[in-house]
């Protein structure tokens, strides 16, 4: 499991999990420790970041 984290704009902290499985990767997006959601796709996970105010 690879972990990555950035800063938002207001504070707080958004992470990407990134899992490999069978089937590919697995992305998850937490913002401050809280589930935001699981991606297919990097750039999916990352524009959710941008979303969320995090700068990646």
């Amino acid at each position: 499991m690879l972990v990555k984290s950035a800063r938002t704009d207001n504070g707080g902290q958004v992470t990407i999990e990134s899992e490999r499985g069978y089937t590919g990767s697995v992305y998850k997006v937490y913002l401050n420790g809280a589930y935001q959601g699981e991606y297919s796709s990097i750039r999916d996970a990352l524009a959710k970041v941008r979303e969320l105010g995090g700068k990646p």
